[in-house]
């Protein structure tokens, strides 16, 4: 495993906006495809803040939460990865999240049948990434129990 991919290489051949075309809902049925380029997109989002900024303007963050339904555990731990990274990286990228419903898709994979050790590491680290920095996000927004 490279500790530097190489992530310029990549942005600067134009193969990104392809890559993440590669993982919308009409290549679900290839996930080895979608694995890989959530990686490779991971790796992209936590190379550095330019990067990061260029995934999240081609549309990654409703794409990498829409992974997260996949029925292939392994889609979903590259998602999730992908989107802590990003959620790492801007206060309004987090925020973004947020607004995209994150938390109660979080909550929906945590809740379900057994899961994988990685999916659960992953998602915890993606949670605390969620309620770092501040400003704080808005607790109407976070919020796991909603009063009836």
């Amino acid at each position: 495993m490279d500790d530097n991919p190489p992530v310029d290489i990549l942005v600067q051949a134009g193969i990104v906006p392809s890559l993440v075309k590669l993982i919308d809902d009409q290549f679900h049925q290839f996930p080895k495809l979608m694995l890989e380029c959530a990686w490779i997109l991971s790796n992209i989002a936590s190379s550095d803040n330019k990067n990061c900024q260029y995934i999240v303007e081609l549309g990654i963050i409703p794409r990498a939460i829409g992974l997260l339904t996949h029925e292939n555990e392994d889609v979903k731990e590259n998602a999730i990865w992908l989107l802590s990274n990003i959620c790492g990286d801007n206060l309004s990228y987090r925020d973004l999240l947020v607004d995209n419903n994150i938390i109660q898709t979080l909550i929906d994979i945590l809740s379900g049948a057994y899961l994988k050790p990685a999916v659960i590491d992953g998602a915890a680290w993606l949670i605390s990434n969620i309620c770092r920095g501040r400003p704080y996000p808005p607790y109407e927004k976070v919020k796991i129990f909603k009063a009836d």
